[in-house]
């Protein structure tokens, strides 16, 4: 809001000229704030906003933009057979779930993430991978020989966009490595020992 006085409008948004959803948007003078639509999914087309105020200049009002139907985010599971990660991953229709077993593994830029579960990677070129019950293959990562027993999580970074969204609270964890890392990691979540 860019007005000396408080300012109330409608904000709509359309998809390909059909009305997908409007909210009421009050701001106070010099303050502005995100407004969130959602309702999109698998949708492509010409996305416009119109701010339904009584404004003095039309022309601002109205803002235009392209949506893509987002591609399924390709994911390879490196790892022996593991029945309720499989099941958790293709059961979301954005992924696009690949399996490897260790020994057929090669690295490759093909997919979006890469999964090791339950195996060490060789080696981590450049790319986005999930380790679970895995370290990296770098010498600064250690274990200890016995696992932690129902170690709970005490806290979390809340603003991290791995973990903004993450309640952490109910998660109930039997068994879990005990890693000593190096100082130069960024802790997302942290538990008691």
């Amino acid at each position: 809001n860019f007005g000396a006085a408080s300012a109330r409008a409608i904000l709509e948004c359309h998809l390909d000229d059909q009305l997908i959803d409007a909210k009421e948007v009050e701001l106070e003078p010099g303050q502005n704030a995100p407004v969130i639509f959602t309702g999109f999914k698998s949708r492509s087309g010409q996305i416009e906003l119109h701010l339904r105020n009584s404004d003095k200049l039309d022309i601002d009002n109205v803002a235009y933009g392209v949506l893509s139907k987002p591609e399924p985010t390709r994911i390879l599971v490196v790892g022996n057979k593991n029945v309720f990660l499989e099941k958790m991953l293709v059961s979301n229709p954005d992924f696009q779930v690949f399996l490897s077993t260790p020994e057929r593994y090669t690295p490759s830029d093909a997919y979006d993430v890469t999964i090791f579960d339950n195996v060490t990677p060789p080696a981590l070129p450049p790319g986005r991978y999930l380790l679970f019950n895995a370290l990296p293959p770098m010498e600064e990562f250690t274990t200890e020989a016995e696992p932690l027993a129902s170690p709970a999580i005490i806290d979390w970074n809340r603003v991290h966009p791995l973990t903004r969204y993450v309640n952490f609270e109910s998660i109930n964890i039997n068994r879990a490595m005990h890693v000593n890392a190096p100082t130069w990691i960024q802790t997302l979540a942290e538990g008691e020992l």
